[in-house]
């Protein structure tokens, strides 16, 4: 096999690895892809939540508050910048969802009420002590994302399910019963 031809597999396969960023402890800011848009946090003082996530148009300065969270969460912008998730790690034994569409104003939507009904129901069912976490793995094209969610219960119950969810159409769609990877 040519050198250059493994040369081309490995920076092929390279730039495609996606980068998540961790706040509030990673990083300054995330830059899109088309470099327009930057998100990043900003720590403030007194009572929870004490972390704020900002979206901010490189090209124009203009800046807009997107999430206030408590403990941390993790952010990803989609390969053609138009569009990023966050997955809010707002409790010890919970995580929740979200992807933000960039036009004139952001778009949020909250992907944990497009699951399918009884999964939706566990969500919902929720009790003290129970650990459900709804996260968002990556973006699986353009306009789609894959999302886990997993926990247990008190009675050590486990739920494993994974998804694919369409910022598009907004139809989210249970992707195997064991979660396999795409």
């Amino acid at each position: 096999m040519p050198c250059w031809f493994l040369v081309t597999i490995i920076s092929t396969a390279l730039w495609s690895v996606q980068r998540t960023t961790a706040y509030p402890q990673e990083a300054q800011d995330t830059t899109s892809a088309d470099t327009q848009f930057s998100l990043y946090n900003v720590n403030t003082d007194g009572d929870p939540p004490n972390h704020e996530l900002w979206l901010l148009n490189r090209d124009s300065g203009e800046k807009q508050k997107v999430l206030a969270y408590s403990r941390h969460v993790t952010v990803g912008w989609a390969p053609a910048g138009h569009a990023f998730f966050i997955t809010n790690y707002d409790g010890s034994d919970s995580a929740t969802c979200m992807v933000g569409i960039v036009a004139r104003t952001i778009n949020i939507t909250d992907v944990s009420r497009l699951l399918g009904s009884r999964t939706r129901g566990r969500l919902m069912r929720a009790k003290p002590g129970d650990h459900l976490y709804c996260e968002i793995v990556r973006w699986i094209s353009k306009s789609e994302i894959l999302l886990r969610v997993h926990g247990y219960n008190e009675h050590q119950r486990k739920i494993s399910e994974q998804y694919r969810y369409d910022i598009r159409t907004e139809v989210c769609q249970r992707v195997n019963g064991r979660g396999a990877d795409l």
